[in-house]
C-alpha cells in the first residue's frame, strides 16, 4: 500500500513566500493548502485536517498566535503540527508550536522543517482524522 501523502496548509499572505513553500513542499510530494488570512485558514483547516501547517505570525485579519490557539482548541484540528513563521524575533513565537522557522528562509529550512517532523510521525501510532 503507498504510503500516504502529508497534508500540509500553509498560512501566509505574501505572495511570494507562498510560491517558494508550494514549489519546495511539492517536491517532497505533500498535499498542500494555502491560506492568505486567519479566518481562511480555520475553514480550511477543518476540512482538510492538516497533518502540519506553517503559521505566518502576521497576518492581515489577526496574529498567527490567534490561529494556533484556535486550531489547537478544535479537537478537529488539535492534533495538527504546527511551526510558527516569523521575521520578528524568535522569542515571539507561540509557546504551544511545534517549532519555529524564521524568514527569510529557504527551501532547505522548508524540507529540514518537515523532514524533522516525519521523524516524530514516523515514530507515533497512527492517528483517525
Amino acid at each position: 500500500m503507498p504510503e500516504q501523502k502529508h497534508r500540509i496548509l500553509v498560512i501566509e499572505d505574501d505572495e511570494d513566500i507562498t510560491k517558494i513553500y508550494g514549489r519546495f513542499l511539492s517536491r517532497l510530494d505533500c498535499e498542500v493548502k494555502f491560506a492568505a488570512t486567519g479566518a481562511a485558514a480555520i475553514e480550511i483547516a477543518v476540512e482538510f485536517c492538516p497533518d502540519l501547517a506553517f503559521v505566518d505570525t502576521m497576518l492581515p485579519d489577526m496574529l498567527g498566535t490567534s490561529v494556533i490557539d484556535q486550531l489547537r482548541d478544535d479537537p478537529r484540528t488539535a492534533c495538527c503540527r504546527i511551526i510558527v513563521v516569523s521575521g520578528l524575533d524568535p522569542a515571539f513565537g507561540d509557546s504551544s508550536a511545534d517549532a519555529t522557522l524564521c524568514k527569510p528562509f529557504t527551501g532547505k529550512d522548508i524540507a529540514s522543517a518537515v523532514q524533522k517532523l516525519e521523524v516524530e510521525w514516523a515514530s507515533q501510532p497512527q492517528q483517525g482524522g
